[in-house]
């Protein structure tokens, strides 16, 4: 159809633009097409805008950093900086919040333009007036989406210039200089993310322009691959597909759902260079229709529109709309807890990278050492001794971390526990209210509801459960930290619903088999345990179903760091699924 063809048109001429841009090329024929001459104004403007905040984010750093050596008594080394740059300087700054302002001003006017310019080719009768709620929600979701991942990507570069100036022994001169330099605040960077953000606008664009058309009751998926891109077959596959202009594609294989060509919905795998195009199926009788008679078929739709959000579902945003839901199986909890220690990583990276080097140098020298390469074994023993700092230092971010991103998924650290037996030991519940943070705040809630709490000083730690008045006994001298989280994780085994059996079905299938053995020495005989492969055999505890070690070694391991539980994964994942669903 002819307005078919020039809305599909239209947008090859978005896509070519944007790889264009992509080149400072700026072809004019291009830019005197219908509608296309203010998309350059936009990008050029966001471009400059990304550029001055990621200006604004590096000044940021470099003044922290002077102002931390001006106040220091003594000279600064870089390992005392990198303290400081992980335990404070990265809550200053304010490039986050300020990004997702700019990044929401810029995606409405650009869905805006383009919609409209889409909106005027299908239909003249029918003009573009607005936005409607879902595209509003779903440009803020995305800004803030957005400036998270540049956030994130901007602290990781950060982090390895600091590594990298403690490596090669170099001072905080170095650091400054390096931070100028870094690609994280450079204007390439700026203008990628500019680009990129016209082809995300261009989709929503399309559907938006779509739906409040009262004469496409359809829209029709195209295949386009882009230069030097292999062609994805299923994309092929779904060429020609018509669906309804409010329902989504399938793609096939992957099963995965879309509401047009790069919907921020879809993996990266389906997303990243997708050059796929959206036309529309339109019913010639509407056209036919009187003006009055489109806009009021418009106004309902838009109506509707603004009762429906698109919110963008990153893997955060799914678990939050099953937190508290009842679970079926522990395999829940799993998924749960791998999405969880996925997004930990993924903000860790320079941290892990740094690890990863130090581990290996250390390894090279063992080695060298025990093959007699090497006599001198005060390369083994520095090694080593970097190797240990570097330990901590990556369990201490891992821990540091999980807790924003659980934060992130639900209310922590706002409620604590108070609700504390006369007579309880004084420094020991403060302790116990202080470890409240690493709980979900209605799992305190419910504790300080239930009953109170009595705290006692004792050689090794127990919990006694009880409605009125339970018991939480703890060491003042040993481990107190790491015990009361123990102990509390107890208390949760009771109140929380589904933790005790997601405990037996996890405990049941990892020791299968395996028979009951002593605990060993410093147990009294009727305490045995199912060894399994767990870190601790302690963790594999026997109470005859009653209750379990599980949930409450691993987040003592979790937070205490008395042990990696990094070292069993599926573990990790359960402890980390538990607190974020449960």
């Amino acid at each position: 159809m002819e307005r078919y063809d020039k809305v599909v048109a239209i947008i090859k001429r978005i896509d070519a633009y944007v790889n264009k841009v992509g080149k400072a090329d700026f072809d004019s024929g291009l830019l005197d097409e219908v509608g296309m001459d203010k998309i350059p104004q936009l990008v050029e403007s966001f471009e400059k805008v990304i550029s001055s905040l990621l200006r604004e984010q590096m000044t940021y750093y470099i003044n922290a950093m002077k102002k931390t050596v001006k106040k220091a008594e003594n000279e600064l080394t870089v390992e005392e900086l990198m303290r400081y740059y992980s335990n404070d300087l990265f809550k200053g700054d304010e490039f986050r919040g300020n990004m997702s302002a700019e990044a929401t001003k810029f995606l409405e006017a650009t869905t805006s333009d383009i919609s409209g310019t889409i909106m005027k080719t299908l239909d003249k009768d029918v003009s573009f007036n607005r936005l409607s709620g879902r595209s509003m929600t779903w440009i803020q979701e995305w800004s803030d989406q957005l400036a998270k991942i540049m956030d994130i990507h901007s602290k990781d570069q950060v982090e390895s210039v600091l590594f990298n100036a403690l490596k090669d022994g170099k001072g905080i001169q170095s650091v400054e200089l390096a931070l100028k330099d870094l690609p994280a605040f450079n204007r390439n960077r700026a203008r990628t993310t500019a680009i990129t953000e016209v082809l995300t606008a261009s989709s929503v664009a399309q559907q938006e322009a779509f739906e409040q058309s009262p004469s496409v009751e359809g829209k029709k998926w195209k295949h386009s691959g882009g230069k030097g891109i292999a062609p994805r077959s299923n994309h092929m596959e779904l060429s020609g597909t018509v669906v309804d202009v409010d329902q989504p594609f399938m793609i096939p294989d992957s099963g995965e759902l879309a509401m047009f060509p790069r919907d921020p919905s879809l993996s990266p795998k389906e997303r990243i260079n997708c050059h796929c195009t959206m036309g529309p199926d339109v019913n010639e009788d509407i056209l036919g229709w009187s003006k009055e008679d489109k806009e009021k078929a418009r106004a309902e739709v838009l109506g509707e529109m603004d009762k429906k959000t698109t919110p963008v579902a990153s893997s955060l945003d799914k678990l939050k709309e099953n937190v508290g839901k009842p679970v079926k199986s522990e395999v829940e909890i799993l998924e749960t807890g791998a999405v969880v220690q996925k997004e930990v990583d993924a903000r860790i990276k320079a941290v892990t990278k740094e690890f990863q080097r130090v581990e290996k140098e250390f390894e090279d020298v063992k080695s060298k050492l025990l093959t007699n390469d090497i006599a001198d074994s005060s390369q083994y023993e520095k090694k080593y001794q970097d190797l240990q700092k570097m330990k901590q230092l990556l369990a201490d971010r891992r821990a540091e971390t999980t807790a924003n991103v659980l934060s992130e998924i639900r209310s922590f650290d706002t409620v604590f526990m108070e609700n504390f037996a006369k007579g309880s030991h004084v420094r020991l519940s403060k302790e116990i209210s202080n470890a409240s943070f690493l709980f979900p705040d209605d799992w305190i809630a419910k504790s300080n509801k239930v009953g109170s709490l009595l705290v006692k000083n004792v050689y090794r730690g127990y919990y006694m459960h009880d409605n009125q008045k339970a018991t939480i006994a703890l060491n003042a001298k040993y481990n107190t930290f790491g015990t009361a989280i123990h102990e509390m994780g107890h208390r949760f085994e009771y109140l929380v619903p589904g933790l005790l059996e997601a405990e037996k079905q996890f405990y049941i299938r990892r020791t299968l088999n395996e028979p009951l053995v002593h605990m060993g020495p410093g147990y009294n005989q009727k305490e045995q345990t199912r060894v399994d492969n767990f870190i601790r055999k302690y963790m594999g505890k026997d109470y005859d179903g009653r209750a379990y070690e599980l949930f409450s070694m691993g987040i003592e391991g979790l937070y205490s760091l008395s042990y990696d539980i990094y070292k069993d994964k599926e573990y990790l994942h359960f402890i980390l699924g538990v607190l974020a669903r449960l």
